[in-house]
């Protein structure tokens, strides 16, 4: 066993997360969970960025890329960070791992580190992980990692569905949304730069895989035959052709300029649709752009799916259409379109229920004290 390195009283405890990726989206909520973490401890995150830009670039952060010798494709190049992880965990230069995601390169590498070091081990769910690949292969590697899950003393996850799985306490992204608030003056010279003076702006922003139901809104926009509805859609996923095709003039599509936010173009929206289509994947998620539509007092109009009729008060701070339905979402989107003092009234409510309980610091807390109760729980078996 590796001999523990002792640390001296009154010193701050640290912490050792071990990220899925650092190039990659999966590095975000790493990320913000050692921004808040800071606060209280010393911590450092490790992973791979295999090749690739880091995500986030931030000189304040701690972070060491270990790269595997073999990067491409990336399934590949994780299974060769295995032993790269377990090595550099196996230093013991820290008080607490923090393990995210339940990958082959990620939680059974912390879960034997824990094990040989005695060490506590935080686990953070954010997907259902195992629920995406239809290769039978990688769906059955994926169940084979979920299985160390029971090895962590303590688990966060970003719905109420996961935590029926793993247990553990419900955080949503803690996402420091004000610190990007956009201007509604850039709002309003993009809306002019698009030609969208005069119309009812419908937009969905994020990366369009299958399951987010982006066909079910083209379609659906379609289907209000109103010619001052238009939705604006981000040319970013493998789909984003299928769905170019099927798209008509209805559909303004973009690519996103050096310099703008992706938040300009969800202030410049009357009306922010998250259509999610119901599968075993999507009913356990949470869509972290709800917080950010929220936050910008939107009107909302999204599938009545997992944690999202919870987030928007049952229907009482946006709109909740049934998933996969075009005529549903469509007599939505037509309600919400033929009625401003609705929007309104639904945007002001998502705002203020997002400040009062969806804020990143009140989620941020939730954090803390899961730490807190962890130290308790160490510091009660040490007697």
């Amino acid at each position: 066993m590796s001999r523990s390195k002792t640390r001296s009283p009154g010193r701050r405890k640290r912490i050792l997360m071990v990220a899925p990726s650092l190039s990659g989206s999966a590095y975000m909520i790493p990320y913000i969970y050692a921004k808040i973490l800071m606060k209280k401890y010393d911590v450092k995150i490790i992973g791979a960025a295999f090749g690739k830009k880091m995500f986030i670039e931030d000189k304040r952060m701690d972070v060491e890329n270990l790269e595997p010798h073999i990067r491409k494709p990336v399934q590949v190049g994780m299974i060769n960070t295995v032993p790269i992880n377990l090595a550099r965990l196996m230093r013991n230069d820290f008080d607490i791992i923090h393990c995210f995601k339940l990958l082959p390169h990620t939680i059974p590498v912390c879960s034997i580190a824990k094990s040989i070091l005695r060490k506590p081990l935080v686990l953070t769910i954010d997907d259902f992980d195992k629920a995406s690949p239809e290769n039978p292969v990688k769906r059955g590697i994926l169940e084979m990692s979920e299985k160390f899950y029971r090895s962590a003393d303590a688990v966060t996850v970003p719905s109420e569905g996961l935590r029926k799985i793993y247990g553990g306490t419900v955080i949503y992204p803690p996402i420091d949304i004000d610190a990007q608030m956009p201007k509604k003056s850039s709002a309003e010279k993009l809306r002019k730069r698009l030609g969208l003076q005069g119309k009812i702006v419908v937009t969905y922003i994020g990366t369009l895989y299958k399951t987010k139901g982006i066909d079910v809104l083209i379609e659906a926009v379609k289907r209000t035959g109103r010619d001052d509805i238009r939705l604006v859609l981000f040319e970013f996923g493998k789909e984003t052709e299928t769905y170019k095709k099927m798209s008509g003039p209805e559909t303004i599509w973009v690519k996103k300029r050096t310099g703008e936010k992706s938040l300009d173009y969800t202030m410049m929206s009357d009306i922010y649709a998250i259509p999610t289509r119901d599968t075993r994947y999507t009913r356990v998620q949470t869509p972290a752009k709800i917080f950010e539509a929220m936050s910008m007092g939107r009107a909302i109009v999204a599938s009545d799916i997992s944690e999202i009729p919870k987030i928007l008060d049952y229907g009482r701070a946006g709109v909740l259409t049934k998933p996969g339905d075009v005529e549903s979402l469509k007599d939505a989107i037509l309600r919400l379109a033929g009625d401003r003092k609705t929007r309104l009234k639904l945007g002001a409510r998502a705002k203020r229920i997002y400040k009062e309980r969806c804020h990143y610091r009140k989620q941020g807390e939730k954090l803390l004290k899961v730490y807190r109760d962890l130290e308790r729980k160490i510091g009660r078996g040490k007697r």
